[in-house]
């Protein structure tokens, strides 16, 4: 389960983000919309254990992150949460497999499930190469490979369709929900794609302050 109770954040600038409280259940979704500047990114950053809470709670599997500390934080983002980051971030000297083999020993899926993760999102045929020489929508479906690996409870996904063109977008969506309804996980995506906006029951829209 995945809740917040008065949630934001204050910048250093003094400009400060406040979001709606959020309640998901395991194998829920959520899509979160809204222009630059509303705080997408920071939300799924503060969630993800990637920035520190200054305001209000938040909790992941009943694991409170509010006064982590940053190695405690790193330890259950392994093990629980699956990120795809709207810029894809990947050791650029490793192939693509490389690159997966580095996330591959904290997995609990079998080697088969794995392969078949990296099929699934049409990987195979660029396996040996490296990220640079990647097309855009090759570099963002590996960052959700990336993020998948683990088998996350919680998935929670940075513009994961953004550069991907109309079919590549829906096997991008197709995947992160069957991996997520597999695993029972909770799923949400933020994003500016008003392709996806259908998809979605549950949608919460920031404002730009």
């Amino acid at each position: 389960m995945l809740t917040t109770r008065g949630l934001g954040h204050l910048y250093p600038n003094g400009k400060e983000l406040v979001f709606p409280d959020i309640e998901l259940n395991q194998g829920e979704e959520m899509l979160i919309m809204g222009p630059s500047g509303c705080g997408k990114t920071t939300l799924l950053h503060l969630l993800g254990g990637l920035m520190t809470l200054s305001r209000g709670e938040a909790a992941l599997g009943g694991y409170s992150l509010k006064g982590r500390k940053e190695g405690e934080l790193l330890e259950y983002r392994k093990k629980n949460i699956g990120l795809v980051f709207q810029t894809p971030r990947f050791l650029r000297s490793l192939t693509v497999s490389e690159n997966l083999s580095l996330v591959r020993d904290l997995s609990p899926l079998k080697q088969g499930e794995i392969r078949e993760l990296i099929e699934e999102l049409g990987l195979g045929p660029i396996s040996n190469q490296l990220p640079e020489q990647c097309s855009v929508g090759e570099q963002q479906r590996l960052a959700i490979a990336c993020a998948l690996v683990n088998g996350p409870k919680f998935i929670l996904a940075d513009e994961p369709t953004s550069a991907l063109d109309d079919e590549n977008c829906s096997k991008a969506m197709h995947l992160l929900r069957s991996v997520a309804q597999k695993r029972n996980s909770i799923l949400m995506v933020v994003t500016h794609d008003t392709r996806l906006k259908d998809q979605f029951s549950k949608i919460v829209e920031l404002k730009a302050i």
